[in-house]
C-alpha cells in the first residue's frame, strides 16, 4: 500500500510539474510583441532628433527592442517614388502602429490605412489640419494623431530685426513641393510684413540645388532665415557654408540648424516632441485610447539660442540683455 501511495504522489507531482512547465510556455507564446513601422521623411537633425526622442522615450515606458517591441525603421531619402513604396510597405503589413515624421510620408500613409486601419502617430507635422491628417487639433478624428511642430514665426523674425536693425532683406529658401512648407511660408510672409522686413525668396526641389539657389541671391541679403521646409534644414550646413563666407548670418528656427552654426535661432525642442509622440504610442497600443480621441500635442516654450562665436566671425554685436536670457549660448 505505501508504495502504491508513493507511485500515485510521485505521478501527481510529475503532473503539477509539467503543468507548471506548459504554464510557463503559453506565457511565453503568448507575450505581446508590438510591431511599429518607422517612417522618417528625410535625414535633417529635427527629424532625427524626433526619432532619438521616439525611442528613448519608448524605453522608458518599458518597450525593449528584441523583447517587446520590433521596429521597422525607413528613412525616404526625400524621394517621392521611395516615399510612396514605403507607405506600401507599412500599410500592406501586420504592424501594430505607424509612426511617421514629417509631412510626406504621413500624407502617404493616411491614404494607405484607409484599407488597413493601422492607428498612425504623426511626429512634427508644422499644420496637421492643412495637412489633410486630422480634422481638427483637438478632435483628429480617423486613425491618425501626433505631434506638432508649428513655430512662433513672429517671435522668429522679430529675432533678426533684434539682433540686426538695420537689416531690411531676408532670404529664405523653400521647396514648394511639401505641403508643410506651403504653410511656413505664408506664415512666414505675414510675420515679414507686420515687421517691415523684406523677404528674397529662392525655390528649390531637392537638396543639390542649394548652393546655386544661395549664390543667386546672397548679394541682395541681410540675413538668411531657414524656415520649416524640410528640403532646407537638411542641407542647412551647405546654406550655412556658402552664406557665412559672404559674412552673410544665417538664422535658425530649430535646434539642429542652429548647431549647424547659426548666429541665432528661436526654435521647438524636435528631441520633446519625439518624447510626447511616443507618449501618444503607448496610450494608443497600452492603454486602449483611439487616435481619434487623443488632442494632437503642440511644442510649447520654444528655446532661445545664441552664438557668440559666430556672432564675432560675423562681426555681429548680440544685446547683453538677449545673451542673459537665452536658453542656449555658444561661448
Amino acid at each position: 500500500m505505501k508504495k502504491i501511495n508513493l507511485i500515485i504522489a510521485s505521478i501527481l507531482i510529475a503532473i503539477v510539474v509539467f503543468g507548471c512547465n506548459n504554464l510557463n510556455d503559453t506565457k511565453t507564446i503568448q507575450k505581446k510583441v508590438y510591431k511599429i513601422a518607422v517612417g522618417q521623411y528625410i535625414d535633417h537633425p529635427g527629424l532625427d532628433a524626433v526619432r532619438k526622442g521616439f525611442y528613448a522615450q519608448m524605453q522608458k515606458l518599458k518597450y525593449k527592442e528584441g523583447d517587446n517591441v520590433q521596429y521597422d525603421y525607413q528613412n525616404c531619402q526625400g524621394d517621392a517614388t521611395l516615399t510612396q513604396n514605403i507607405s506600401n510597405k507599412f500599410c500592406d503589413g501586420s504592424y501594430d502602429l505607424i509612426f511617421s515624421i514629417a509631412t510626406p510620408i504621413s500624407q502617404a500613409v493616411k491614404k494607405g490605412t484607409v484599407r488597413s486601419h493601422t492607428p498612425v502617430v504623426f511626429g512634427a507635422i508644422t499644420d496637421p489640419v492643412s495637412a489633410g491628417l486630422v480634422n481638427s487639433l483637438k478632435s483628429p478624428g480617423g486613425n491618425l494623431t501626433g505631434t506638432s511642430d508649428a513655430w512662433p514665426y513672429q517671435k522668429q523674425l522679430e529675432l533678426i530685426r533684434d539682433v540686426l536693425p538695420n537689416a531690411k532683406n531676408i532670404g529664405v529658401l523653400f521647396n514648394p513641393g511639401e505641403a508643410n512648407t506651403t504653410y511656413a511660408m505664408e506664415q512666414t510672409r505675414i510675420a515679414a510684413k507686420q515687421l517691415g522686413l523684406n523677404l528674397i525668396e529662392a525655390s528649390i526641389s531637392g537638396t543639390n540645388e542649394i548652393n546655386a539657389a544661395v549664390l543667386s541671391i546672397v548679394n541682395r541679403v541681410d540675413a538668411f532665415y531657414v524656415t520649416a521646409d524640410n528640403t532646407t534644414m537638411a542641407a542647412a550646413p551647405a546654406i550655412i557654408k556658402v552664406a557665412t563666407e559672404k559674412k552673410k548670418p544665417v538664422f535658425a528656427g530649430d535646434p539642429g540648424t542652429f548647431d549647424s552654426g547659426c548666429v541665432a535661432g528661436f526654435g521647438v525642442s524636435y528631441y520633446d516632441l519625439g518624447v510626447a509622440s511616443a507618449n501618444i504610442t503607448n496610450d494608443i497600443l497600452k492603454n486602449g485610447k483611439k487616435p481619434s480621441d487623443i488632442p494632437v500635442v503642440i511644442s510649447e516654450n520654444p528655446e532661445l539660442m545664441i552664438n557668440l562665436l559666430v556672432a564675432k566671425k560675423l562681426n555681429i554685436s548680440i544685446p547683453k540683455t538677449m545673451v542673459s536670457r537665452a536658453d542656449k549660448v555658444v561661448k
